[in-house]
């Protein structure tokens, strides 16, 4: 992780997205610019000392453990979104793991530190109101997929979800843990989008040749519309990433 503490680049970058406008001045002017690269965890589960991250740019999946220690996927997001929402509300340890799928570039602040200060700000609370909404419906949406979807159709969404630049290359064995099925079960799904020319075996890994079709053999599951709130603007991934240079 890198984090820029530069105040004029911090400030453009604020004016920019519009994240200043919904928090208040003092907690706008502490907020941390972080980069993540793929792969990086912005949190665990029992962080002590979780942070609220405002993610400007790039996707990240969040997962849980269960009772078996089996990492269970719960979803794909990409920017703009938030992560430390319930932490920020309830206080306590984080409740799940963030995970970067590629370079993500964020805000954040410390949750015990301002949790007063945003609860009591109208303009962050209202925000926050239309965040819980939107999350509402697209878990309601997602588990009612995870429910009834086959297993080809949630290979077919991680695969589009976890894809960097149309290649997939992911432990196997990891994703038929994630989507909750065999390891048998899920090479069967895949050897069918090889045969019907939506895949193609490269290496380790596989390529997306025909994203359409597999998007259409999806159903939807593990992907959802971006949450958007006016006022706020997500930033073009090179225009962030250039902020650290």
């Amino acid at each position: 992780m890198q984090i820029v503490r530069e105040p004029r680049r911090r400030a453009a970058l604020l004016a920019r997205c519009g994240i200043a406008e919904i928090l208040p001045a003092q907690a706008a002017g502490e907020l941390e610019l972080c980069l993540f690269s793929g792969g990086e965890l912005l949190c665990t589960e029992a962080d002590s000392a979780p942070y609220l991250f405002f993610v400007l740019c790039g996707r990240y999946k969040l997962t849980r453990l269960t009772a078996a220690g089996q990492e269970c996927l719960l979803r794909f997001f990409d920017a703009f979104s938030l992560i430390g929402e319930l932490e920020l509300l309830y206080g306590g340890t984080a409740q799940t793991n963030a995970a970067a799928l590629g370079p993500l570039v964020c805000l954040r602040l410390p949750c015990a530190r301002w949790r007063a200060a945003l609860l009591d700000h109208r303009p962050f609370l209202r925000f926050l109101c239309s965040y819980l909404g939107y999350k509402t419906v697209q878990r309601s949406q997602n588990l009612a997929l995870s429910l009834t979807a086959s297993v080809p159709q949630r290979a077919a969404s991680y695969l589009l979800a976890a894809a960097k630049e149309g290649f997939f290359n992911e432990n196997r064995l990891h994703l038929a843990e994630f989507l909750g099925c065999s390891h048998r079960q899920l090479l069967r799904a895949i050897a069918g989008f090889c045969r019907e020319g939506m895949l193609r075996r490269e290496g380790a890994g596989y390529r997306i040749l025909d994203p359409e079709r597999l998007r259409a053999a999806s159903g939807g599951v593990y992907a959802g519309e971006p949450f958007c709130y006016p006022g706020l603007r997500p930033i073009p991934l090179q225009e962030a990433q250039a902020l650290f240079r």
